[in-house]
């Protein structure tokens, strides 16, 4: 792997911006000037990566297509690298020391970064490489090695990055096969227990046939190239007295819960209970605080609407429920894909009674079923199974739509080309629409809205809405404030239309509260799509007459 150096910045903490040369990976230990005594160091991370059989397949491509081949070889690794930076929440011109065409050397703060970052490089080439690999095709295959080290870093009096730790994950990523991380020992230490299960116990790790073997632990991702001799399995994992479990086998779990490291029981629920239910169903639990990214909201969005299991840690009302818990659980529903849900045992009242869970729950959750936590977590090991077990095979994967009618709007600038996208049955019966009225006609669909509401619940309706369409617009143009904390926005006021409006004073309408489920922003395009939930019992009026939601 030829490394050439990247002047761009990325976490450093000594007084000078470091590079990486060729003579860096060349001669990671030789031709060094001796450590000046006061020159700083800090602890860090160094992953490298490198393309395997990239000398081969490069030949291949220029006879094939010339030099414009060459150069779009190198345009596809770097893209894979930046994705995989992208994707685990890292700015690839930050961490990125140094890009040869074929690898690169990265530095992190944290060896947990450096994980979500190679499995997302790894994916990433491996679906690039489903034709080749389908075809029998070496030459059309991006296979990869990486190896994560972690301690201590510095330059030499030349300004170049030092230290025993380039070497070690030079030497980590040479040896073996493509397709796994092998990490030092040191730096799977301080990983995360949640992370540190993918990888297999401490063994040798062989470099390239001249270097002595160093301890590690291995994890593997995606398949191995086929040109690779067979590799033995990771070790048996003596930390969690199993044999590592592999991510590329693994399907990801989000699971939604108060995240407070202070609290005891948070945690064991999480370790006897949602952890083994996962791994026994082929999961992979994933918490928000658990997944790297500068921007939490963001993640935690993309988790509960892309998911393939969402598992809700309710928690016990005291005397309400969390409020960002119950927020999470609303979107997730929205969505129609599955998601099971614990919930602790309702607490006494001072008089020693305890009130109903249907009383306590939130009215779109009380025809839900939820798994009361026995106060030994591992006791209702085998109920959490059951469900998570029923979610998958109830709702499969492709059928995952929601029966409640929804509208989906697109528009560059609210003023000028807001339209609708898409149009459900159910919301074409619930607002009389005709079937060939095309999709773009948003104000004939608002003009049939508005004739059948009173003009207060309508005005009131309408307002809300433009509020909401205005704050995400703001927010995709970078203008929102960085004091206020992202949310989905929630509307209170529903549509209710004048025959289903209550005759008696007694009595509340039957109303249809839009749920916005997802939204998205790209190249200046917004799209957002509602879901519109019948509510009755929990309308109110307000004090100005059009009727609103206590969700």
């Amino acid at each position: 792997m030829s490394i050439q150096a990247n002047t761009t910045a990325f976490p450093w903490k000594g007084p000078e911006q470091p590079e990486t040369s060729r003579l860096l990976l060349a001669r990671p230990a030789r031709n060094r000037l001796p450590k000046k005594p006061d020159e700083p160091s800090t602890a860090v991370c160094v992953m490298v990566v490198d393309m395997a059989h990239f000398a081969q397949i490069q030949h291949h491509l220029q006879l094939l297509a010339g030099d414009k081949a060459m150069k779009d070889l190198a345009d596809q690794i770097h893209r894979i690298m930046a994705e995989g930076c992208a994707k685990a929440g890292q700015v690839y011109e930050k961490v990125c020391a140094s890009f040869g065409g074929d690898g690169g050397i990265f530095v992190f703060n944290r060896p947990a970064e450096a994980h979500e970052v190679a499995v997302n490089m790894l994916k990433l080439a491996e679906d690039e490489s489903v034709r080749g690999r389908e075809a029998k095709l070496n030459e059309a295959m991006r296979c990869f090695r990486i190896g994560i080290a972690y301690g201590e870093l510095s330059t030499d009096a030349h300004g170049k990055l030092a230290g025993p730790i380039i070497s070690n994950a030079t030497r980590l990523e040479s040896g073996g096969v493509t397709g796994e991380i092998r990490i030092s020992t040191a730096a799977y230490k301080v990983l995360p227990r949640s992370i540190q299960r993918l990888y297999g116990g401490e063994e040798q790790i062989r470099g390239k046939a001249h270097e002595k073997p160093q301890n590690g632990h291995r994890c593997v991702v995606v398949p191995r190239a086929p040109w690779d001799a067979p590799m033995k399995p990771p070790v048996r994992n003596p930390d969690f007295n199993t044999h590592a479990i592999f991510a590329h086998e693994l399907v990801e779990c989000f699971i939604i819960s108060e995240i407070d490291e202070r609290n005891p029981r948070i945690a064991e629920v999480m370790e006897k209970m949602i952890v083994p239910a996962c791994k026994r169903t082929n999961f992979l639990p994933r918490r928000a605080d658990r997944i790297p990214g500068p921007d939490r909201i963001a993640v935690i969005k993309e988790q509960l609407a892309e998911a393939p299991l969402v598992i809700a840690y309710l928690g016990q009302p005291k005397p309400h429920w969390n409020a960002d818990v119950i927020l999470e659980v609303g979107f997730r529903l929205a969505t129609g894909k599955p998601m099971v849900m614990i919930h602790e045992a309702p607490p006494a009242s001072p008089d020693g009674s305890v009130a109903s869970l249907k009383a306590l729950l939130p009215f779109y959750l009380l025809h839900r079923t939820t798994v009361e936590i026995a106060q030994q977590p591992q006791q209702s090991l085998d109920r959490l199974i059951a469900e998570i077990n029923l979610a998958k095979h109830d709702r499969p994967e492709g059928k995952w739509s929601s029966t409640h009618p929804k509208l989906e709007l697109q528009f560059t600038n609210l003023r000028t080309d807001l339209q609708i996208n898409e149009v459900s049955p159910e919301a074409k019966e619930l607002f009389g629409l005709d079937n060939h009225m095309e999709t773009h006609q948003l104000v004939g669909v608002m003009d049939r809205i508005r004739e059948r509401m009173e003009d207060v619940q309508f005005k009131a309706y309408l307002r809300e809405q433009s509020e909401i369409l205005a704050k995400i617009q703001a927010e995709g143009a970078g203008f929102s404030s960085m004091d206020e904390p992202r949310a989905l926005p929630l509307a209170r006021v529903p549509i209710i239309f004048k025959n289903t409006t209550a005759l008696e004073p007694d009595r509340k309408p039957l109303g249809h509260l839009p749920v916005l489920e997802r939204y998205s922003f790209d190249r200046g395009l917004f799209k957002l799509r509602t879901l519109f939930i019948p509510v009755s019992e929990s309308l109110h009026r307000d004090p100005a007459g059009f009727w609103v939601c206590d969700v």
